[in-house]
């Protein structure tokens, strides 16, 4: 990555180029736009990891924020935890978490994997919980019997089944990859054979699959070698900054389309940045370049929190899971008593502006992003930021209506059709009149 002497600099380059680059009439349209393209957001686009369900289960703990669904993808979660000898389970921890889950009507997304130990066909190779986890099991009748054995259990009740969290693979990291596409479609086939006996109204992701373009080239890899036919969802981590959510997502569908895949749906299962916690941030340092190359300050992180969800959600994107409500470096929780942070406020904030609306294609004009809110068919605002991260005053036009504004802690005032505003990262809702 190219650097930038100021971050500044580097952001509002960054936006412009991408967004400039997959939307030409963002970057040239000189008055509003009608967005054309309007998808519906549902309660489920709202996705948390959550480690309270399984480490301190008790209602009191569940999140201040609408939840839709739960990705549960926990070391005590994985196949090495459930099965850790075989033959031998151990589902307290999950049938508690379901418990919990089911009490408020909340969709789980159970992935599958990790190896246990005496099933790997890699001992040797080290994971970040257990010596062989990363490796494919060695007989596939062991990993038939886990999935059987977990579908079983929670027949109806957990309806979605993510393949495997993060592979590599040969085709493309080379040698050091731990599955081929071959084997990776091997067990896709076998679970979607039994899930589907089982309960065929369940569902099966692929692999989520993560690292910008080469992420996709992997997912490429994974469909050309037949995972096309055992794929319901098709799960992919976006990390990187929001402007760069459109860039992945558009070489993603064009992998989709090669292999006839457009009618399905789209998950981002894991998204997140470091977030900057007086209690952890001593230990927090940044990892790599892009979005995890700083460590935002928690105003900063729910600007980048709040654009990220809007982008997605304009993209089509169904599913948005971010890593995690109550995590060291990435919560939305302070992780010493856990109380609500700014990111975890915007995150609030968001979900009240877009369940159950339609939101409209990311345009720009006068040197800010925005995109249109609709409502039973009617138009209740527009969503609105600086494209180049701000500030910036910022007339509003009065074809707009604007009657009212939100800012992302929740904060309400009222406003005039032709008010001069100010205008930065975080995104704002412009309400029109009625």
């Amino acid at each position: 990555m190219k650097n930038y002497p100021d971050r500044r600099d580097f952001l509002r380059i960054a936006a412009a180029g991408v967004l400039g680059s997959l939307f030409p009439q963002i970057a040239t349209a000189t008055s509003v736009l009608e967005a054309e393209a309007m998808h519906l957001v549902q309660p489920t686009f709202f996705g948390l990891h959550m480690g309270w369900p399984v480490v301190a289960p008790y209602v009191a703990n569940f999140p201040s924020v609408p939840v839709g669904t739960w990705r549960a993808m926990l070391p005590q979660l994985h196949w090495f935890s459930l099965e850790s000898s075989k033959g031998e389970w151990h589902f307290d921890k999950l049938d508690i978490a379901m418990r919990l889950m089911e009490s408020r009507g909340v969709d789980v997304l159970f992935a599958l994997g990790e190896t246990p130990h005496w099933a790997s066909s890699n001992r040797s190779v080290k994971g970040p919980y257990k010596y062989g986890s990363y490796a494919p099991p060695s007989h596939l009748a062991d990993w038939e019997n886990y999935v059987r054995t977990v579908a079983l259990r929670y027949q109806g009740r957990i309806r979605h089944y993510e393949l495997w969290n993060e592979p590599t693979v040969r085709e493309v990291d080379g040698a050091k990859a731990h599955f081929t596409a071959g084997q990776l479609v091997e067990l896709g086939q076998a679970a979607h054979r039994i899930i589907k006996e089982i309960d065929p109204q369940a569902r099966l992701t692929s692999p989520a699959m993560v690292g910008g373009e080469k992420g996709v080239a992997r997912m490429d890899a994974y469909l050309a070698a037949g995972g096309d036919k055992c794929t319901d969802i098709v799960s992919f981590h976006y990390y990187g900054l929001p402007e760069q959510i459109p860039q992945y997502h558009t070489a993603l569908l064009k992998v989709m389309a090669r292999h006839g895949l457009t009618q399905l749906p789209v998950w981002n299962t894991e998204f997140g940045y470091l977030i900057a916690d007086p209690a952890t941030s001593p230990d927090t340092y940044p990892i790599g370049g892009g979005s995890f190359s700083r460590i935002l300050p928690q105003t900063e992180a729910a600007a980048w929190l709040a654009r990220s969800l809007i982008i997605a959600a304009s993209l089509g994107i169904e599913r948005f899971y971010w890593f995690m409500w109550d995590g060291k470096y990435l919560g939305l929780t302070h992780f010493v008593g856990h109380k609500i942070n700014a990111a975890g406020v915007a995150y609030g904030t968001v979900a009240g502006w877009l369940t159950g609306r339609q939101i409209g294609e990311v345009q720009r004009t006068g040197g800010v992003d925005f995109c249109l809110l609709v409502e039973h068919g009617k138009m209740i605002g527009r969503l609105i930021w600086a494209h180049d991260y701000g500030p910036m005053r910022w007339n509003i036009p009065k074809s707009w209506n604007a009657a009212g504004m939100e800012s992302l802690d929740g904060v309400s005032r009222k406003i005039f059709p032709t008010d001069d505003i100010e205008l930065w990262a975080s995104p704002v809702l412009i309400r029109s009149l009625s």
